[in-house]
């Protein structure tokens, strides 16, 4: 059944759009290819979408999700995007061995002891990281590293803390919401499609956080975590972008590594409801009841 599954991939990768990319990576003989979007482009006859220049996940290594055809031209080629430089426009292809293909990467590292800060019954499910490749596989969904979390800091090396509750036009007139009190900060997330799916956060390698979302820039941009308004903070706001924002700095003021990942879906509400009906994230408070 494998060989006959890993056939009909190579027979739509060399029909499909990206085939002369699939045909190039067939022919090399060596393991690793370092290479250009140029040159990439060179061997395609045409050009890049603009989303392979703006969003890293662009070159991730999943073929269900979206009909990725150019995931499925290397892959079905037996090879994998192992880095990705978008600044200076540069990649690095792998080889991996045909029978990995459509399994969980090579070469991930077990998360053992990183879950020690959650309940004991988050060992029991498979929570790997591949280092390397930058990706995070919960519960047989490959998430992508997306960024890391990096609040604004001011001249002592410390994050800078904002409290906006008064530049709202509900103080004193509305309740602060249960995380309305702050402090909060400010951070960007650059290279995030504007897409639907599934986000987690992880502190120290430890899953705290699930959510989904419509439109995955939009979420962790300025009109989302990234910075909260006034009125945000009271009755009647977004009470879970106060929530998170401030566990970001209170995570951050320990000291503690923040990284954001990605799974494109559509079916976002199922995949997050899965994944903290079993993770348990200790961040969210709300808990699915499907």
């Amino acid at each position: 059944m494998a060989i006959d599954r890993d056939q009909r991939y190579q027979e739509r990768a060399s029909r499909g759009k990206y085939q002369r990319l699939y045909r190039h990576l067939r022919a090399r003989q060596s393991q690793e290819w370092r290479t250009s979007f140029s040159e990439i482009e060179s061997i395609l006859g045409f050009d890049l979408p603009v989303s392979a220049r703006r969003y890293r996940p662009w070159w991730a290594n999943q073929t269900e999700v979206y009909n990725r055809s150019q995931a499925l031209a290397w892959s079905a080629a037996g090879w994998e995007v192992a880095q990705v430089d978008l600044g200076a426009e540069t990649l690095l292809f792998r080889r991996k061995h045909p029978e990995s293909y459509r399994k969980p990467v090579r070469n991930e590292v077990p998360a053992t002891g990183l879950l020690k800060k959650l309940p004991p019954r988050h060992e029991e499910h498979k929570v790997t990281h591949n280092y390397e490749q930058q990706t995070l596989r919960l519960l047989g969904f490959n998430f992508i590293h997306a960024d890391i979390i990096e609040p604004d800091r001011g001249a002592d090396g410390m994050p800078i803390e904002f409290m906006p509750q008064s530049r709202s036009p509900w103080a004193g007139k509305k309740s602060l919401n249960p995380y309305g009190k702050g402090p909060f900060c400010r951070f960007k997330v650059k290279g995030l499609p504007p897409t639907a799916g599934v986000y987690a956060l992880t502190i120290e390698g430890a899953v705290a956080y699930v959510g989904k979302a419509q439109h995955l820039a939009q979420r962790w941009g300025p009109q989302g975590y990234g910075s909260i308004s006034p009125r945000n903070c009271y009755v009647g706001g977004q009470s879970t972008n106060c929530k998170v924002n401030n566990r970001i700095l209170l995570s951050t003021r320990q000291g503690q590594r923040i990284n954001l990942w990605i799974y494109e879906t559509h079916d976002a509400g199922s995949v997050e409801a899965t994944l903290i009906r079993e993770i348990n994230p200790p961040w969210n408070d709300q808990k699915p009841t499907g």
